[in-house]
């Protein structure tokens, strides 16, 4: 039988100032450590760096026994061992783009033993050999956020704005509803100083926010595991934080930290003399005061498992007495004597950037100095803080995956403790996992992956513990709600910067460029696509007709041809002016189309017994007046019956007949003869069959250039969405919540804002100011947010892929134009995408076998799913006999039916998990 670990301590002496190891043979081969320090700040000798190795490294960051060093100018980290010697290799963060270097950011700790590092162009995941790749998640998805993030063991991250996303880049939206923050005038500019995990996985954060969600939380928050403000913490009061009358939050915390017993150290007033040090328990009450009699920078203290507090930054003072940058209190906030520290020599006496505590008692610093104690050591060091209590190892389970998808990554997590700090192993079917020796399992599963059992052992010299996780099963991953077609990615360049988009119900697609080309250049006005993409040969020259100026209107025709209205002179090898007709082919068809004083056509639209519509900049057609808008009759000439109403400047910009003939008009731009100052936009009007206003209409939508009309002639209007009933008048507005969050906004697009899906939602872009994602968001068509629909385009935070312009096609996908300035190549600066029809809408491979009907469901997180049984197709009553929440797999459902009849089935309905 081995016998456990053993730890042998060396005598203290008062003049010893190493950390010395010697691996030493037990019975049974099991090895163990000598170590020896007082915890005075003595040096660890044993950590030598060597200034020449650590040029150019201004940042470091520690990983179990390693240090990392970057600098923010240059694209490499060296990792430095445990004796603080660089082994000569290097992590290089490289976007891959030929001739451009990549500049890191910053870099962060994973819970498994890797790093993080965002570059200039994007975020690498490194594991603990420094091999690297960039991250990104299931769906294609790229990691979409450049704050700095907090890994969590289950392979997700919360950003500094208290965003979480899942380990498949997926943003929980009902855990940012829920603890979004608000941010108090005027209060300099948003910020959230500091963000932590405590052990029982809530967030403590500090900033100068006035609420979380719907709470009231000035300066300080504890965010539970679901994202809800912890109600029971808020010690706002008992820190004195408050708003002013100017609406500045005073006595905001600075720093945070927290302490091996659960309570909770905040510098909470900022600026001297009177800075302080508040210690809470674990409920928010406050236990003492400590007077921090210092002046000058302070990083976020350290506080070790005896309650003593580390603080250092940039100070040369503890009261009246000289120090060094470097100081130690008692837990009663007493400067603690016996820890002393000299950084630097003589008058300059240096400075801490930064400080780490590990479990085993070292303290490692870096800074602005060239000597530690009287040693060289060129601002990197480790200090020997404190000898750990002996414990033996506990073991507490923190993620349990129950189903796992090929090609993606396991996450198993515990929180373990002991001293010293036990050596970890996963063992996978009573086998060691090579390399898995943190307390955080990383594993990704290939085809054919046996996953089998997982245990953790935790060994140290107290003993040993092991902790055995459920089984986890192998299941197959639903495609994600908002996924991109990775088969559908087409090039632009012909037909770069999209306006219009315009589907056919064969599949095919009407583009127009909103390039303009003037005088006697021509360019590619207006091409057709083939339902898989691919231009359309058959359509002008292959796929494009090209022309001088710009389409602004398409208005597809029976015969397969189009009528196109815009601003041009010329179009496919004709002479036009403003309006033209080809045919399915891209000929010119000449019609005897009346002469427009101004050859700007704006808007088209046909009624329903067949005259056309025709809004622009126009003031005459042919003989008649018409200001900027005209009908035409049966012979294309201006129809007598009809008059304009529009007032001067008054430009028409969207149109569309409803189910009773009458006229939507909606525009917000302005002419050059409108009357400034005075001018009134047209904004969205109804106008009768002789083209006056409609006084049924509710007037006072000047607003609204965007409209949808809905069954029953509702209407959906604007961006953000606003339902109208058929007059004009409000109803229920949309849900706004998660669009509530600071930073986050609807842009205006170039054409079309939003689009209609068929079954009642809405899709509309969103951009995040403080990073500038564009994002899509989707609304039922109850108005409530989707929360399964999630699509960021690209993770580039200085100029990200746009969203130029989007429809929704008859089968249910949505196109999507995208503009991105940093494509490699420039035919790929313009691309149009593909979104997949919702995966879980319906049932898949529904079957009938031995009166038993299975069926599939491709079920998305944060959604639940009802299933009824319907006796036949127009049954008026159904019957549920299930009901589960979705977890972003494929469920199968199996559920008896009466034999024989072959009439019964199921039905499916996903509801918004609350």
């Amino acid at each position: 039988m081995k016998s456990p670990p053993i730890r042998i301590r060396a005598p203290r002496a008062g003049d010893f100032s190493g950390w010395f190891r010697s691996v030493l043979s037990a019975a049974g081969g099991v090895l163990a450590t000598l170590v020896a320090h007082p915890g005075t700040g003595a040096l660890d000798a044993g950590f030598a760096p060597v200034a020449s190795e650590l040029a150019g490294r201004r940042e470091f960051i520690v990983v179990g026994d390693a240090c990392h060093g970057f600098d923010i100018l240059t694209p490499e980290i060296r990792r430095y061992g445990d004796d603080g010697r660089w082994d000569g290799t290097a992590i290089v963060v490289d976007d891959g783009r030929p001739g451009v270097t990549t500049t890191i950011h910053w870099l962060t700790a994973t819970p498994w033993g890797g790093l993080w590092a965002r570059g200039s162009v994007g975020i690498y995941a490194f594991d603990g050999l420094g091999m690297g790749r960039p991250l990104s998640f299931a769906g294609g998805r790229a990691l979409p956020e450049m704050s700095p993030l907090l890994p969590l063991e289950d392979g997700g991250w919360v950003t500094s704005d208290l965003t979480r996303f899942s380990n498949e880049g997926v943003r929980d939206p009902s855990f940012a509803r829920a603890c979004w923050l608000e941010f108090g005038p005027p209060n300099g500019r948003s910020l959230v100083q500091q963000v932590i995990r405590d052990p029982q996985g809530r967030l403590l954060a500090i900033g100068n926010f006035v609420k979380s969600g719907p709470e009231t939380r000035l300066g300080i928050v504890r965010v539970l595991p679901d994202g809800r403000p912890d109600p029971g913490f808020d010690p706002a009061e008992a820190l004195g934080i408050a708003i002013t009358e100017g609406g500045v939050l005073s006595g905001q915390p600075l720093s945070l930290a927290l302490g091996k017993d659960g309570s909770i150290y905040l510098e909470a007033n900022g600026g001297a003399p009177n800075r302080r040090l508040a210690q809470l328990d674990d409920r928010g009450g406050l236990i003492r005061w400590i007077d921090l009699d210092v002046s000058g920078f302070l990083l976020p203290p350290l506080i070790q498992p005896d309650g003593r507090i580390l603080l250092g930054g940039t100070f040369d003072r503890w009261s009246d007495r000289p120090v060094t940058s470097l100081i130690r209190l008692l837990p009663d906030g007493t400067l603690d004597e016996s820890f002393q520290v000299e950084l630097g020599d003589g008058p300059n006496r240096g400075s801490l950037m930064g400080m780490e505590l590990d479990a085993r008692g070292r303290l490692w610093i870096h800074g602005g100095f060239d000597r530690v104690n009287g040693t060289e050591r060129p601002g990197l060091a480790r200090l020997l803080a404190y000898d750990p209590p002996g414990a033996p190892p506990e073991i507490r389970s923190t993620v349990s995956r129950p189903r796992i998808a090929t090609n993606e990554v396991l996450y198993l997590a515990a929180e373990v403790r002991g001293d010293p700090p036990p050596e970890l192993q996963w063992m996978r079917d009573g086998q060691p996992v090579p390399g898995a020796t943190h307390r955080v399992l990383q594993l990704p599963v290939d085809a054919g992956t046996s996953l089998g059992s997982f245990h953790l052992v935790a060994r140290n010299a107290g003993g040993v513990q092991e902790l055995e996780f459920p089984r986890v099963t192998l299941g197959v991953r639903s495609p994600l709600a908002g996924q991109l077609d990775p088969d559908f990615d087409v090039s632009l360049g012909r037909l770069p910067d999209p306006q219009i988009l315009m589907p056919l119900p064969d599949g095919r697609l009407w583009i127009t460029s909103r390039w303009l080309a003037s005088g006697a250049a021509e360019e590619p006005m207006l091409g057709r696509l083939r339902a898989d993409g691919t231009w359309d040969a058959s359509f002008g020259a292959d796929g494009v007709v090209h022309g001088n100026g710009v389409v602004q209107a398409v208005l597809p025709l029976a015969d397969g041809g189009v009528l196109v209205g815009g601003t041009f002179t010329r179009m496919a090898g004709a002479g036009a002016h403003g309006l033209l007709e080809l045919d399915p082919q891209g000929r010119p068809i000449p019609r005897p189309w009346p002469d427009l004083d101004v050859s700007e056509v704006t808007a088209l639209a046909r009624q329903p017994d067949g005259k056309l519509l025709i809004a622009g900049l126009f003031r005459r057609v042919g003989s008649r007046d018409a200001y900027h808008l005209v009908r035409l009759d049966s012979q294309g000439q201006p129809d007598p019956e009809f008059g304009s109403p529009l007032a001067p400047g008054q430009v028409v910009e969207r149109m569309q007949t409803d189910s009773e003939g009458r006229i939507l008009v909606a525009g917000l731009r302005a002419s050059a003869d409108a009357p400034f100052p005075n001018f009134e936009a047209l904004g969205l009007q109804r106008l009768l069959s002789d083209g006056s206003r409609d006084p049924a209409f509710v007037a006072g939508a000047n607003r609204w250039n965007e409209f949808f009309i809905l069954p029953g002639d509702s209407l959906l209007v604007g961006l953000p969405p606003q339902p109208l009933d058929s007059e004009g008048g409000r109803q229920t507005a949309f849900d706004l919540a998660d669009l509530s969050v600071p930073g986050v906004s609807l842009p205006r697009l170039p054409g079309f804002q939003m689009i209609l899906l068929p079954g009642g939602g809405v899709i509309a872009p969103a951009s995040r100011r403080s990073d500038s994602q564009m994002e899509l968001v989707r609304w039922h068509a109850n108005g409530t947010l989707d929360d399964t629909f999630q699509l960021v385009f690209g993770l580039r935070f200085d100029s990200p892929p746009e969203v130029r312009s989007m429809v929704a096609t008859p089968g249910g996908a949505v196109l999507v134009a995208l503009m991105d300035s940093h494509a490699a190549n420039p035919d790929a600066v313009h691309r149009l995408r593909r979104l997949l029809p919702d995966p879980d809408t319906v049932f898949s491979n529904a079957r009938l076998v031995d009166n038993r009907l299975d069926a599939t469901v491709a079920t998305q997180r944060g959604a639940t799913y009802e299933i009824y049984l319907r006796s036949r197709l127009d049954a008026p009553n159904r019957t549920r006999v299930d009901a589960f929440d979705g977890d972003g797999y494929l469920r199968t459902v199996a559920l008896p039916v009466t034999p024989g009849d072959d009439q019964q089935f199921l039905e499916l309905v996903r509801r918004r998990r609350l």
